[in-house]
């Protein structure tokens, strides 16, 4: 529903106007003079104002003044007893959208309004669909900051440039300081030297109270704020607050300056800052959310490094004593159990060299600090040293492994040893999953001259089908219970994944 303002001091055509005009679509307002047109304005939205050009107190012409500079998107239709052709171009020229003659009929009354109603409309839908524009640039430009201090410097110019600021500022509220910190500006004001306290001025009250003031008028419309002091080359200001969930992050303040720009800003305009300021805390909020995983991941990243590196070499030294053990103690450990004692340490120091491995490949993964030394070699020589390293581990489970090779003598560039640890892992998670005397499988063929595709099947219990996705995520495990048989960091196929894709492969 539309709303109509009928301003005109003889009640007679009031009445009229109230009459013909009102319907399921138009509701009419009525009232006598300019200055309780004025007031009404402020507390209602109004598609279209009729208004008689002669009144007592303030004339129509200064009302049209009035309404066109505070409420550009509000149709203004002059009533005049005068009606000339100079008149009437002198009323179009002053911002009226159209003017009736005394007497009018009632079809011309209602043709004309809802011309302008129509009008009105067709503005509307101009300013949603510039507000979309802007919006769509807003957002394809700003996916491009990637600090907050580049955003906030982009969110602010964009705001000023939209709604044609001379000069303005933009503080974000530190919690640590109960101030507004001045961080962008534009215009020749500059930035502001001094933080402001979240109960100081203007922008201070914006800030305890979150919600945006239109100033004009020095603050003849704000009481709150009558022993505030006026600056005289501000024509007009709004001041927001940014807000996101509830919590304030920070006061954007935009002036027109007497001299620039002679047009106050209008309720439209704070409507326009409304949304800018709500999508802006909106991304601002979303980039310190990423900037603070990305921070934690950072450290997580630099803890498994740490810590894969302080394993590591005490590991080193147990290693390095077993083979010396080995090699001086062969001669006194033929009839006791020092040999299973030995198995058993070389064993689990093998495995925890194993499990460091893969944290510090993990490691440079997440910091894409993963190198690849790529040349030509021989795919069978890497199946080759792949099952001769697990031929152990396959004999002792009964587990018999076939190799089929479209090509026996194909090369490849690769990072050779990269590519046998993605074959190691595979093969190896193929011998834990299979059970006794089971088989398994690994062939090689090229369904394109440059794609070759690598397969590992075995005859085990196979991966249930919803947890195909999740398999090759960090840390993830197919029994992830207590009580899991096979161990480990659940790394392994994470790593396998980036090191295939870092190839540019795929692995399903």
């Amino acid at each position: 529903m539309d709303n109509i303002l009928i301003v005109d001091d003889e009640p007679g055509i009031t009445r009229l106007c109230k009459r013909v005009l009102e319907s399921p679509e138009l509701k009419v307002f009525t009232v006598s003079n300019a200055q309780q047109a004025l007031e009404m304005m402020k507390a209602e939205s109004f598609c279209v104002v009729l208004t008689d050009l002669r009144m007592p107190g303030m004339r129509g012409d200064e009302l049209l003044k009035e309404i066109t500079t505070l409420y550009p998107q509000t149709s203004v239709i002059i009533i005049t007893g005068q009606a000339t052709i100079e008149s009437a171009i002198e009323t179009l020229k002053n911002g009226a959208a159209d003017y009736i003659a005394k007497p009018f009929s009632v079809d011309e009354l209602i043709s004309t309004v809802h011309k302008c109603v129509e009008l009105n409309h067709l503005k509307r839908r101009e300013g949603v669909l510039q507000g979309t524009l802007y919006l769509y640039q807003f957002y394809q430009e700003v996916e491009q900051c990637r600090s907050e201090k580049e955003l906030l410097e982009f969110v602010f110019q964009s705001i000023a440039k939209t709604l044609k600021a001379d000069t303005g500022s933009l503080f974000i509220f530190s919690s640590e300081k109960e101030k507004l910190v001045p961080v962008a500006c534009c215009g020749a004001s500059g930035l502001a030297a001094d933080e402001i306290s979240a109960e100081g001025n203007v922008v201070g009250w914006v800030a305890k109270n979150m919600q945006a003031v239109l100033i004009q008028d020095g603050f003849a419309n704000l009481p709150q704020f009558e022993n505030t002091r006026v600056r005289k080359e501000i024509v007009s200001s709004i001041v927001a607050p940014l807000v996101s969930r509830e919590s304030l992050l920070g006061v954007i303040c935009v002036n027109r300056i007497a001299g620039l720009t002679e047009t106050p800003f209008d309720q439209y305009d704070i409507e326009s800052i409304k949304i800018f300021t709500m999508h802006a805390a909106l991304i601002l909020g979303a980039l310190r959310h990423q900037l603070a995983l990305e921070e934690l991941n950072k450290l997580k990243s630099e803890f498994v490094s740490n810590v894969s590196h302080e394993l590591r070499t005490p590991l080193m030294s147990i290693n390095g004593a077993l083979e010396l053990i080995n090699d001086y103690a062969a001669p006194y450990m033929k009839d006791n159990k020092i040999p299973i004692f030995m198995d058993v340490i070389s064993r689990n120091a093998k495995r925890m060299h194993n499990l460091i491995s893969d944290l510090l490949d993990f490691s440079r993964i997440e910091t894409n600090r993963l190198v690849l030394h790529c040349q030509p070699f021989s795919i069978k020589s890497a199946i080759e040293e792949t099952l001769q390293d697990l031929k152990s581990k396959a004999d002792a489970k009964g587990v018999e492994i076939s190799v089929a090779l479209d090509d026996a003598e194909a090369e490849i560039i690769a990072d050779r040893e990269r590519v046998i640890q993605v074959l190691i892992n595979l093969v190896d998670n193929a011998i834990k999953f299979t059970p006794g005397c089971g088989k398994i499988s690994v062939s090689c063929n090229y369904e394109k001259p440059d794609h070759l595709v690598m397969t590992v099947a075995d005859s085990g219990i196979g991966i249930p089908r919803e947890k195909h996705a999740k398999i090759f995520q960090e840390f993830y495990q197919v029994d992830g219970s207590a009580s899991r048989q096979q161990t480990g960091f659940g790394l392994g196929l994470a790593i396998v994944k980036s090191i295939v894709q870092e190839h540019d492969g795929d692995i399903s």
